[in-house]
């Protein structure tokens, strides 16, 4: 086998030469070499040109590191181009006919890995129990999370095009996997979210590995050095239902040591400047318009802001049973370590919650949703959940959203709340009414995306009293501070 040696400053060879050289029918010599190497001659048999073309593909991949793939994948198609993949690493693009088989590959992909997980997930329940002593946290808690957990499943994935063509059904175990920019284009063209949408980190990206790992160790000496954690011992009895105050840096050793109880610390403020891509969405910015016009008027909504950016640091087994979150927020969470299952109940609706809160128990069909390090998880309002942290310490961001569409059913929301303390496991924020009164405004100025005019009045009436429970919102919202 004969090679020839490039000249200084030759010039590379082009994609079409190479893809020429990797053709069936070639008949020359290497363009970059002159190899013999799987030449082919005229005569030859269809088997013995496909075993040259072998051949030739394997000289340009050993020496001169050229695949037949990526020429074949560069070559231009404008009935097939190449594509941003998200399922695949960001350097690497894919036909547009295939992104299909890529997002089928990583769903069945994630399916396999959630339910790896969820056996052991299982296994430590029940050695939580046998391990831990009676009527602390961590028993009480981990026997009603193997109850739900025994025979719990993974929800059903379903694709943007599938929730926004509406195939699917209201009290369905099913959820939504898509890329980021598929779920701010269901956002922007749908409104609130109805089913779970779940954003899986991109595979094999280093850049984004590194990206998670840098903010978890800048937010740890960020805590370190703040003020005392609200945080649950899970070691101290489980009927004590109010966290605990506890020194900051001493509770961030203990959790970066391993070693201790479960701790599960709650309520961190976040970074200001840390990305909130959701609110940059029409509709979904609804807080942060409302916050900017208080500020206007020279009311302090504070609290508001404070209470619905907040990041949650946990190790594992930490767990929270079934609740709603407050207020009828939307939630939207970026995990930054660490694994965590988040179980749904799948059904939605008021008196399934009024069932819940008579018997202590919700006995629906729920399903879970397995997060992992760079998952991003957008919840309904209103959906009833529990939450494992499972195997390794978890860092996540929670981000909490209203939209001027919901407006009627987040007082109804907050009145069940007032009605029902047990069934959220948060405070409500003081500054609801100003907050509210402002909201009432934005609607009868006409500001986009509120409901008809007609049905303010409703919402005005429930503002001010709950005529079922005699409860005035002024004096029964609880302080938050």
């Amino acid at each position: 086998m004969e090679f020839r040696s490039p000249d200084e400053g030759e010039e590379p060879i082009s994609d079409e030469r190479w893809a020429a050289y990797f053709s069936l029918d070639y008949e020359g010599r290497c363009p970059k070499c002159d190899s013999n190497a799987g030449r082919s001659k005229v005569g030859l048999s269809e088997a013995e040109l496909r075993s040259n073309a072998q051949l030739r593909s394997k000289h340009a991949r050993l020496m001169h590191n050229v695949s037949k793939r990526s020429i074949n994948k560069r070559k231009d198609d404008p009935k097939d181009p190449l594509v941003t993949c998200h399922y695949h690493p960001p350097d690497h693009q894919c036909r547009m006919s295939n992104l299909s088989r890529c997002r089928k590959k990583a769903f069945e992909k994630y399916i396999i890995r959630c339910k790896g997980h969820l056996d052991k997930a299982r296994e430590r329940l029940k050695e939580n129990i046998k391990g831990s002593k009676k009527h602390t946290r961590i028993h009480e808690n981990s026997k009603c999370m193997s109850k739900c957990m025994s025979t719990l499943e993974l929800g059903e994935p379903i694709t943007k095009r599938d929730y926004i063509r509406g195939n699917w059904e209201e009290g369905s175990n099913k959820f939504v996997i898509c890329s980021r920019e598929e779920a701010q284009e269901i956002l922007r063209e749908t409104g609130p979210p109805r089913l779970p949408i779940l954003i899986l980190p991109i595979p094999n990206d280093e850049v984004g590995r590194r990206k998670l790992i840098r903010y978890c160790h800048k937010l740890i000496r960020r805590i370190k050095s703040g003020p005392p954690l609200h945080v649950f011992d899970y070691s101290k009895a489980a009927n004590n239902h109010d966290p605990e105050l506890m020194p900051a840096e001493q509770t961030m050793q203990q959790y970066e040591g391993g070693k201790g109880p479960v701790l599960n610390i709650l309520n961190i403020p976040m970074d200001s400047e840390e990305e909130d891509w959701m609110g940059e969405i029409g509709g979904f910015n609804l807080v942060s318009e409302l916050y900017e016009e208080a500020k206007e008027r020279g009311v302090d909504l504070s609290c508001l802001l404070k209470a619905i950016r907040v990041s949650l640091v946990a190790t594992p087994d930490a767990m929270s049973l079934d609740h709603i979150d407050k207020h009828g927020f939307i939630t939207r969470l970026k995990l930054w370590s660490g694994y965590k299952f988040w179980n749904i109940a799948c059904e939605k609706h008021r008196k399934m919650l009024e069932e819940v809160v008579k018997s202590g128990e919700y006995s629906g069909k729920r399903f879970t949703i397995f997060l992992e390090a760079g998952c991003e998880l957008i919840q309904p309002a209103g959906t009833l959940h529990s939450v494992l942290s499972h195997e390794e310490n978890a860092i996540t961001s929670c981000f909490m959203y209203w939209h001027p569409s919901m407006i009627q059913d987040i007082l109804d929301q907050t009145l069940f709340e007032i009605r029902n303390p047990d069934i959220t496991n948060d405070a409500h924020v003081s500054c609801f009414v100003k907050a509210m009164e402002i909201l009432f405004d934005f609607w009868e100025d006409g500001k986009p995306g509120f409901p008809d005019i007609e049905e303010m009045s409703k919402a005005e009436d429930t503002l001010e009293v709950s005529h079922l429970a005699g409860l005035v919102f002024k004096t029964n919202v609880q302080l938050d501070d």
